[in-house]
């Protein structure tokens, strides 16, 4: 059994992972059918978690409705909690809000809602990085926490009422984080866009080239 990260504070209770829901580990279609890939379920590997800050609605690829079909036990509802469990990707945690499947390297909870509150569970996963991240690298060439183990990990949680109170205070400030960075990406676009204005589609034809240090620019 792994150990929690840190003792359970008072009123909290050590729970396994497995007995917080159903943990399902992902597969990957065969790739002798081709059929099964498409344009309609979101197939999760570790690489797309570079495009999620906490949830995830897409990826880069897709299975099609019939590929998804055939790996029905594997399709994970909305609020599920995928934590990839191999590699030097390992550790990482998202929150889907559309149904997905994900490839074998994603151990995902199914939360019982009657046990945790989802947001909470990520929230808790996402402070035991440093614990998957020890007990993946022990004994093995490449870090891995198989299904078993991964139900056998331990975590601390208070009861459901305080799980959501602390989950709506976490979730609201990562919200605002969320805000920031498409903020920061419309300014850099708009900056881009400004550039490309001013220096490229409309430069004034009384500007000449000048050698500066080593380098041509423009003056006017």
């Amino acid at each position: 059994m792994i150990a929690a990260a840190s003792k359970p504070k008072s009123g909290w209770k050590e729970w396994k992972l497995g007995d917080l829901g159903v943990v399902v580990t992902g597969k990957t279609p065969s790739s002798n059918n081709p059929a099964d890939f498409g344009n309609d379920i979101p197939f999760i590997t570790p690489t797309d978690y570079k495009n999620y800050h906490k949830t995830a609605s897409s990826a880069e690829r897709l299975l099609s409705f019939a590929g998804a079909d055939k790996l029905k036990n594997k399709i994970l509802p909305a609020k599920s909690v995928m934590v990839t469990c191999i590699g030097s990707d390992m550790g990482k945690v998202a929150l889907n809000t559309i149904p997905v499947v994900t490839n074998q390297q994603i151990n995902s909870i199914i939360p019982d809602i009657k046990q945790v509150h989802p947001d909470f569970l990520y929230y808790t996963l996402i402070g035991s990085y440093d614990v998957l991240r020890s007990y993946g690298l022990a004994g093995t060439a490449v870090p891995i926490v198989n299904k078993t183990d991964f139900e056998g990990i331990t975590v601390s949680m208070p009861p459901l009422p305080e799980q959501y109170a602390i989950a709506v205070v976490l979730s609201s400030l990562d919200d605002k984080i969320d805000l920031l960075h498409r903020q920061n990406k419309t300014l850099e676009g708009l900056a881009g866009a400004l550039w490309r204005k001013v220096f490229i589609e409309e430069t004034n034809p009384k500007w000449e080239e000048s050698a500066v240090v080593g380098k041509n620019w423009t003056r006017f």
